[in-house]
């Protein structure tokens, strides 16, 4: 009696493969279910207001390149100021940022979570306020910040 199972690596990943290309894909409609359930893990987060965008709110027909793009979320007392550097470069073929986040007042030690398209990034609040991320992708970004009055969220923005 032959063994369903092979002895040798090789053929063993040989026959997953195979088992894997019989399967069907997932539906479109069941991952974006699942994205949207995944959505649902912070719903008790407070969402932070838009209140400015400089892409929106500076002077039309002015002439120049724009230098960086400013946004500005408020909730409860607290003003969140997300800046995107002018420049995006090139890292490992994919277009990326640099991102300076501002809390006034400050609030060190507070944990901010950016989430981008490629996953997410946990800095902590200095000091001063500030937190910076690099190598950002290109795409919506939002933030969440772990207060002691518990989790803001900002809308998702595209820098």
């Amino acid at each position: 009696m032959a063994a369903l199972i092979p002895d040798d690596d090789d053929a063993l990943q040989a026959v997953l493969a195979e088992a894997l290309a019989m399967s069907d894909p997932v539906p479109s409609v069941m991952r974006q279910r699942a994205k949207d359930l995944f959505a649902w893990r912070e719903v008790d987060a407070m969402v932070a207001s838009l209140t400015f965008d400089s892409a929106v709110d500076e002077l039309a027909g002015v002439r120049g390149t724009v230098m960086a793009r400013s946004v500005e979320f408020e909730v409860r007392d607290t003003l969140i100021e997300l800046i995107a550097a002018a420049a995006t470069e090139r890292v490992d073929g994919r277009r990326v940022t640099r991102l300076m986040c501002h809390v006034e007042p400050a609030q060190p030690g507070v944990r901010v979570v950016l989430r981008h398209s490629e996953g997410e990034v946990e800095q902590v609040v200095g000091a001063d306020g500030e937190v910076e991320f690099t190598d950002v992708p290109a795409g919506p970004v939002r933030l969440t910040l772990h207060t002691a009055d518990g989790p803001v969220t900002t809308e998702a923005v595209t820098l």
